[in-house]
């Protein structure tokens, strides 16, 4: 065998003998009441919801701190010439135990955008000067977000926290164009 062989063989196996208790640490399971739902609370900044949203997400089964779950929330984005208010539904899965989690899911995201433009000029004859004149519009769309991502939460109860890929694609282009490159940082706390 040639030295670099050898280091290639030394190397793998000494990769595989440190994982191995890294491995069987991962597979210990959290202890958590069995007749409970993991709940999670949440501010989020972000694509799927457009904005800033605060939400609640839960665990579809007891006693389980990854699976499948759900959630829900309510998101506003206000900037000087439009505001948007969005209402984000979502279903995830979880994989991993304990703390960490690969959280992969989507997001539909019902929005309203309302949108002040300007219209004209207006001559004032009392004042003698002119005075602008802004026109509202509402549109309202629903986006979805698919969601990759890491998910730090606790088995028990304590702090939360999440970050992730998210791209937002717009059913309704003349509402919201689509956002394809995006994200989201969640912070909040688990119980």
């Amino acid at each position: 065998m040639n030295n670099m062989m050898k280091k290639i063989i030394f190397l793998l196996a000494s990769i595989a003998m440190l994982s191995s208790p890294l491995a069987s640490h991962a597979q210990r399971k959290a202890k958590m009441n069995p007749n409970k739902y993991k709940k999670v609370l949440f501010a989020e900044v972000g694509t799927p919801g457009l904005g800033v949203t605060f939400n609640y997400d839960a665990r579809f089964e007891k006693g389980k701190v990854n699976g499948l779950g759900g959630s829900a929330g309510l998101g506003l984005f206000v900037a000087p010439d439009f505001v948007i208010a969005s209402l984000p539904l979502g279903f995830n899965f979880l994989m991993g135990t304990r703390n960490s989690f690969f959280e992969m899911g989507v997001v539909v995201t019902p929005f309203m955008r309302s949108v002040e433009t300007f219209r004209n000029y207006n001559y004032d004859s009392y004042s003698g000067g002119y005075d602008t004149d802004y026109v509202r519009k509402e549109y309202y769309g629903i986006g979805i977000s698919p969601i990759f991502g890491w998910r730090f939460q606790p088995a028990t109860e304590g702090f939360f926290f999440a970050a992730g890929v998210s791209p937002f694609f717009s059913l309704n282009s003349r509402a919201m164009s689509n956002i394809p490159i995006g994200g989201y940082i969640r912070f909040g706390y688990s119980f």
